[in-house]
């Protein structure tokens, strides 16, 4: 069965650089939905957060989290595409390594680490490379992101629509 589908992310699209909802975003996302049209909010924020929002707006139910390392298809399932193993072993190596690298307050994450953006990135991305843990660094501006490699958004969308 073919899904029609808005793959939507949330920061900077349905939401301003403060988190807070645009409306006139989710107005267009509801209108989207009673068109026939899937909505499926993905995040580099956590699955919980984007799945919220889905289930205020009375969209779609499946929410991609964590930079495609989690899908959310009810309050309480989850589905864990990566592993935060080597994301907490290379955010420990990076600490050693760099001055002022702080994790972030967020919602818990499963599949990767969110530090605050307090050190270079462009050295955090020379100390990971040489870790050869298999992770790698993104910038969000919501914050620095430890992800294992292989798992994007892209990989998580492709899960979602499974469901």
């Amino acid at each position: 069965m073919e899904v029609k589908a808005f793959a939507i992310d949330l920061d900077g699209t349905m939401t301003d650089t403060a988190g807070i909802v645009n409306l006139n975003a989710a107005y267009a996302a509801k209108w989207l939905q009673n068109a026939g049209y899937e909505i499926i909010f993905v995040s580099g924020k956590s699955s919980q957060e984007a799945f919220a929002l889905a289930s205020f707006l009375g969209t779609t139910k499946v929410a991609v989290g964590e930079n495609g390392g989690v899908v959310q298809i009810g309050p309480n399932d989850l589905v864990l595409l990566g592993d935060k193993t080597y994301p907490l072993a290379a955010y420990g190596y990076l600490a050693e390594r760099v001055k002022n690298v702080k994790l972030k307050s967020v919602f818990p994450r499963f599949t990767e680490v969110v530090m605050e953006r307090t050190f270079d990135f462009n050295k955090g991305l020379d100390i990971l490379e040489e870790s050869k843990y298999p992770v790698y660094l993104s910038d969000s501006l919501y914050g620095y992101h430890i992800t294992l490699r292989g798992v994007d958004k892209a990989k998580g969308l492709r899960e979602a629509l499974k469901y």
